[in-house]
């Protein structure tokens, strides 16, 4: 896992989980090694694994709702955003991975979906605006018409947030 391999990384956390792996089937650890499988679901994230990722940003955004509101909570939310927008840029990313991803949570609609909602969060209209029309997009292309309709909807919400503070500004 250390040496950069996503597999390993893979089967290092589900071990630290409690569960078995076909890498390692032999090999058990105890369910008081959570705080490690947090540390490779990070690494595994980083590494470009979206599921790791979805985690990830769940622990990050948890985090900014303890904080209720303040530096905290932003600073929680742009961190989840990055690590979304991350997850985005996979390079080797390909439509066959993407629909496959979709019962994870993971697809690149369902991903930039989150995004605009960090960024609503956050009160980055622009952003989340174009996340938003982004995933609806994508939820057209994956046939999500009614998904599509929603996500179109809450883009135009951003943009209208947008205009306000455009006007609010002059």
């Amino acid at each position: 896992a250390a040496a950069g391999s996503l597999e390993a990384t893979r089967a290092l956390r589900s071990l630290c989980r409690g569960l078995s792996t076909e890498l390692l089937p032999d090999v058990t650890f105890s369910r008081e090694w959570a705080d490690r499988a947090h540390a490779l679901a990070r690494l595994a994230a980083w590494q470009g694994d979206r599921e790791a990722t979805a985690e990830v940003v769940a622990e990050t955004l948890a985090e900014a709702d303890a904080a209720d509101a303040g530096a905290a909570a932003q600073r929680a939310r742009e961190q989840a955003a990055a690590w979304l927008r991350a997850a985005l840029e996979t390079e080797d990313w390909d439509d066959e991975r993407d629909a496959a991803a979709e019962l994870s949570g993971t697809a690149s609609y369902q991903l930039s979906a989150k995004l605009g909602e960090v960024l609503e969060a956050a009160g980055k209209w622009h952003e989340a605006a174009e996340a938003f029309e982004e995933a609806s997009e994508g939820a057209m292309a994956r046939h999500k018409g009614k998904l599509s309709m929603k996500l179109a909807e809450r883009a135009e919400a951003a943009w209208g947030n947008v205009e306000e503070e455009e006007e609010e500004g002059e």
